[in-house]
């Protein structure tokens, strides 16, 4: 395999021009003529080489693992950069007629000196490698089997990006919420290769960003079960994504043999009428008309129509049917239901449209009114601490029970009792798969709620004085 002396004639001055080793390119071999300095392609020379090339780390051309300098042409000038000791090797062969490179996923022991015995030993374990990447193309069993593994070996950075833009596509209003924990994964595991991470990895991930998590907390330095959970079904998106979409095979998902923590059942917990009556009037103290109205039709939305609060940040205006007094509400997947506005939930709705003045195909919100809604939170328990001990414990216990959810929670109850305990109904507007489910909702009534009832009336005709 050592260099052979060549004689081309100049194709465009025909001169002949002595040479031993000519410069290489994608083209294949070529020479510049020594007297019009013309660019001649050698073709129907033998190729000593076998095909086999590196990356040459100063100029960045492709350089002949044969050759001991580097003959990449810069400009006017050749690189002359010594081999180095090892390098990711790239091959020309032929597929299906095709010329195409072929490139190692690791890098090999270069040729430490011209001896035809070095040169041999490096260059037999390259085309060793090759070989079996050509097999593996034409056989497609196998090629499917090299792919997968292909895949394992690269980092969580390399799907970074097309995650997040198949998040943002499929779940626009949630992803927003689970971008800091989407954050955080990606800047920890951005180098490490998607096969190698085990439930440790992931367990280890979890912890540390709840403790970060938690030093921001609102209700102290703890961050909830419930919260740890969704924690672990985030994670576990993310790999359930790579197996269905970008049709990798892992042995596990890591996320999902993490053992989610369990937490007691609550109290039954929902508001009386007056309760609810009391807090929304509450909105009436914030003096921004924008912000009291989203929170006065936000509120109205989750009690009196059963919404979760993602409905409320999927809603948009077509979704609100004035003519026919229903509200379209869609939350888990593509689970939709049409539910009935009360004449005050309609009011608002109409007010706050208005005011703002949306159009067809906008978002009713931009996301749920939690300042205000912790503001008021924060306001009943203030006015709790004047009441007697015995009541102010009872009193400040119910607030601190009180979250945004619960609004769904009264909704149930509510309806369960004044439709005459028919589950079935409250089952349809809640948009439950199982009346089990819906039975967890619809608490079993009490005599402070019978006393309401038949003081007030119906609780979703309840007069709210509102500005």
């Amino acid at each position: 395999m050592a260099s052979t002396e060549y004689r081309y004639k100049c194709i465009k001055c025909g001169k002949d021009n002595k040479f031993k080793d000519p410069f290489y390119d994608d083209d294949g071999p070529y020479f510049h003529c020594s007297s019009c300095k013309e660019r001649n392609l050698i073709k129907n020379t033998k190729d000593d080489s076998l095909g086999l090339y590196y990356k040459c780390p100063h100029c960045g051309g492709r350089s002949r693992v044969i050759d001991e300098f580097c003959l990449f042409r810069t400009m006017s000038s050749i690189c002359s950069e010594k081999r180095p000791e090892r390098a990711i090797i790239q091959k020309l062969s032929t597929v299906n007629k095709k010329r195409i490179w072929l490139v190692s996923d690791e890098k090999f022991e270069l040729p430490r000196s011209q001896n035809q015995k070095e040169l041999i030993r490096c260059m037999s374990k390259m085309i060793s490698y090759f070989d079996d990447i050509l097999i593996s193309i034409k056989n497609p069993l196998k090629q499917r089997k090299l792919a997968n593994e292909e895949k394992l070996l690269l980092t969580v950075s390399s799907f970074e990006k097309e995650f997040r833009d198949h998040q943002i596509k499929n779940r626009e209003k949630q992803y927003k919420h689970e971008l800091p924990i989407y954050d955080a994964f990606f800047e920890y595991f951005k180098n490490d290769e998607i096969g190698i991470i085990s439930k440790s990895d992931i367990k280890v991930f979890l912890r540390d960003y709840a403790e970060d998590r938690a030093q921001f907390a609102k209700n102290g330095p703890t961050i909830s079960s419930n919260t740890k959970n969704k924690y672990i079904s985030y994670v576990s998106c993310f790999f359930k994504w790579l197996e269905e979409d970008k049709d990798i095979s892992l042995d596990v998902n890591p996320a999902l043999g993490i053992k989610r923590e369990s937490f007691p059942d609550p109290d039954p917990f929902f508001l009386y009428p007056d309760e609810f009556k009391a807090f929304i009037e509450y909105t009436n103290i914030f003096n921004r008309k924008n912000a009291r109205l989203k929170a006065q039709a936000y509120f109205l939305l989750l009690c009196h129509a059963g919404a979760r609060t993602q409905c409320g940040r999927n809603l948009k205006v077509e979704d609100v049917n004035f003519k026919a007094g229903t509200v379209k509400l869609c939350s888990k997947g593509t689970t939709v239901r049409h539910v009935k506005m009360t004449s005050v939930l309609k009011q608002k709705l109409g007010e706050y449209l208005e005011y703002k003045n949306l159009k067809y195909g906008d978002y009713v919100f931009s996301d749920f009114p939690k300042n205000i809604f912790y503001e008021i939170k924060k306001t009943l328990s203030e006015e709790a601490d004047k009441l007697n001990i015995e009541s102010r414990l009872e009193a400040k216990n119910r607030v601190k029970q009180f979250s945004p959810h619960k609004f769904r929670h009264s909704f149930a109850t509510w309806s369960y009792f004044i439709n005459g305990f028919n589950l079935v109904n409250v089952q349809a507007d809640l948009g439950h798969s199982s009346s089990f489910i819906t039975d967890i909702y619809t608490h079993a009534s009490n005599d402070e709620l019978t006393r309401q009832i038949k003081e007030y009336g119906n609780p979703f005709e309840m007069k709210l004085e509102l500005r």
